[in-house]
């Protein structure tokens, strides 16, 4: 119940904090569930997650607002694909929603493999793992592309923090600066198993990710590749249709297409 006191706690604050802040505020202050903690259930599977800001709450209160186009219907895809003991990448983890379905799906004999590299994002993805009682997920606070190089995750205000991408575009700012590793190199260095599952959602970095990690991707045990395609933040000169030829030419066929707003999420498989 919101009281009086409340009410009159929030809106004190609002001559001395500015308007959207404010209103993010009060979306935590009272939409945020108790002890802070938001449970998920998805394919019988329940996980839970830390909302300790508005971005995560706001994020988290998403996942299944519309039933038609929302994150459960690809990620009860992926879980229905995903057996014990399977593997699964998860390349932009965020703070942990497919991964933590996933490493419980695939269950102590599996194993999940997050890439995450903006660190607050990924210091969630830790906290979230932890809280669901998960050591069989691994998170690597790399970004993944095609060549080893310094880059930079840029972000959009306007957006909040799920927006961040290796793509500069208008209205965005630098927010941190990241090493970008091929795919292939981390897996050959760290000795990683061939994934069953690939999934990949990196705003707008899509074909630099895929072609990091051909070498992984063509091998036979790989099978499913699950990409968020963004269209409006590819690089110039490349389209949503040259990220679904090169996911061909490395074996997959698509499967399943939804469009979600500006986005293309693409299921392909062997």
């Amino acid at each position: 119940m919101i009281t009086g006191k409340k009410l009159e706690s929030c809106f004190g604050l609002f001559s001395i904090m500015p308007f959207k802040k404010f209103a993010k505020h009060l979306f935590l202050r009272f939409a945020q569930p108790r002890h802070g903690i938001k449970k998920l259930m998805i394919n019988g599977l329940e996980a839970s997650f830390y909302t300790k800001d508005y971005e995560q709450l706001h994020y988290l209160s998403q996942i299944i607002k519309n039933k038609e186009i929302d994150e459960t219907i690809l990620l009860g895809h992926l879980l229905n694909i995903l057996k014990q003991g399977d593997v699964a990448y998860d390349i932009g983890a965020n703070i942990g929603i497919h991964t933590i379905f996933m490493a419980k799906k695939v269950g102590s004999s599996g194993q999940v493999y997050a890439f995450e590299p903006e660190t607050t994002t990924a210091k969630m993805l830790d906290d979230n793992l932890k809280l669901n009682n998960l050591s069989n997920a691994i998170v690597f606070r790399n970004a993944l592309g095609d060549r080893l190089q310094e880059g930079e995750l840029y972000i959009n205000d306007k957006i909040g923090r799920g927006s961040l991408s290796l793509i500069k575009t208008d209205g965005k700012r630098v927010f941190q600066k990241t090493t970008i590793v091929p795919g292939d190199d981390l897996v050959q260095k760290e000795n990683l198993p061939i994934p069953k599952v690939v999934k990949i959602d990196v705003e707008g970095y899509e074909l630099a990710v895929l072609s990091g990690l051909e070498k992984t991707l063509t091998r036979k045990e790989c099978i499913f590749l699950y990409c968020e395609i963004h269209p409006t933040l590819l690089p110039a000169g490349q389209s949503q249709d040259n990220v679904m030829e090169l996911a061909n030419r490395l074996g997959f066929s698509p499967i399943q297409i939804y469009h979600r707003g500006q986005e293309i999420h693409a299921i392909f498989e062997k």
